[in-house]
């Protein structure tokens, strides 16, 4: 029994110390910001992986219909879908000003633009 006593103490002792020497934002600030940090970066990495889908199967589309299916208004109709997609776009940086950006370089540099800024990974 007493040892079981002696390490609850200990226990004890140590989260006090370390709740004393800790000066920082509180703990629940710090894990809701990680938490919107990191659901940011989920919807960005499903919301990137879901273009690409699309642009790969407007793609596939366009190779099938003009090939091997030979089916005018299906060819059309993907060349239409890769189109949009890349006059649209891929969503840019969630922080910047700029809703949608033009083209695969302008992804790519805003990609990287996003990487280099703060305000993308705090932003929520």
């Amino acid at each position: 029994m007493a040892p079981a006593r002696s390490a609850a103490r200990m226990g004890r002792g140590c989260n006090a110390e370390a709740e004393r020497a800790f000066r920082g934002r509180p703990q629940a600030e710090r894990l809701a910001r990680a938490l919107r940090r990191e659901r940011l970066r989920f919807t960005q990495s499903y919301n990137d992986r879901l273009f690409g889908g699309l642009v790969v199967a407007a793609l596939a589309g366009i190779v099938l219909f003009r090939f091997v299916l030979r089916v005018a208004a299906a060819e059309t109709a993907a060349w239409v879908a890769f189109a949009f997609l890349q006059a649209r776009g891929a969503p840019a940086c969630p922080g910047s000003r700029a809703r949608w950006s033009r083209g695969l370089r302008a992804r790519c540099w805003a990609r990287a633009a996003c990487r280099a800024r703060a305000t993308c990974s705090s932003a929520a």
